[in-house]
């Protein structure tokens, strides 16, 4: 379902309050546009031909035009929030709990609320990628 093709053109994801944009690097021509639920916190990361959009709930859109493939529902609310992807997985954390979706379905595989060690930014790192705690949110 997802994949990297020479074809796609190069476009950068632009997202601020509820919508996310995809812009024509070259010509910085607005592509598409896309609304999106978001609580205080609008995080983006762009992997193979997809943009996850982590706000209110985790959206993944196609890079190509904007076109919402899936919506998850998050354990808790965002805060500071952090996303990455590594492979056919996606993973969101906030306020000391980390969730594992399917990158291609959005399904839940996993949620650790870390019980007992305490609520906190939470930074994550794979192989591929990291995201850190931003105190700003």
């Amino acid at each position: 379902m997802f994949r990297t093709s020479a074809t796609t053109p190069p476009i950068l994801a632009v997202a601020f309050r509820n919508k996310v944009f995809g812009i024509d690097m070259p010509s910085g021509k607005r592509l598409w546009r896309t609304e999106v639920q978001y609580a205080t916190v609008l995080r983006l990361l762009v992997h193979g031909d997809a943009v996850l959009v982590l706000g209110t709930n985790l959206s993944c859109l196609d890079l190509a035009t904007g076109r919402v493939l899936w919506k998850a529902a998050l354990a808790g609310a965002v805060t500071s929030g952090a996303l990455v992807a590594h492979g056919e997985f996606v993973f969101a954390g906030d306020s000391g709990e980390v969730s594992a979706f399917d990158r291609s379905t959005g399904r839940l595989l996993w949620h650790d609320g870390f019980k007992g060690e305490g609520l906190g930014g939470v930074a994550l790192a794979t192989p591929s990628g990291s995201a850190q705690y931003d105190r700003s949110g």
